[in-house]
């Protein structure tokens, strides 16, 4: 929090920075993977820990394609 102090109009960062990077992930994969990535994650992690490398491998397993560029351009750890 003692960041966001100092950096307060940011902060909205935190509501939509989420929310533009799946919407841009769409947009790479297709609205037909989006939805079974979103499906399958949600099965599998139900109850459970989610992780950021686990939602890294699980987009990844939907294409070919390197998402590696992706996720560095949306400041994906």
């Amino acid at each position: 929090m003692g960041y966001w102090s100092q950096h307060r109009g940011e902060y909205h960062l935190v509501y939509t920075a989420g929310p533009c990077a799946l919407s841009d992930l769409e947009g790479a994969l297709g609205p037909e993977a989006m939805a079974r990535l979103l499906q399958g994650y949600a099965r599998d992690h139900w109850f459970g820990v989610a992780t950021t490398e686990d939602f890294k491998r699980a987009a990844q397993s939907m294409t070919d394609q390197d998402l590696g560029p992706f996720r560095e351009g949306h400041h994906i750890g």
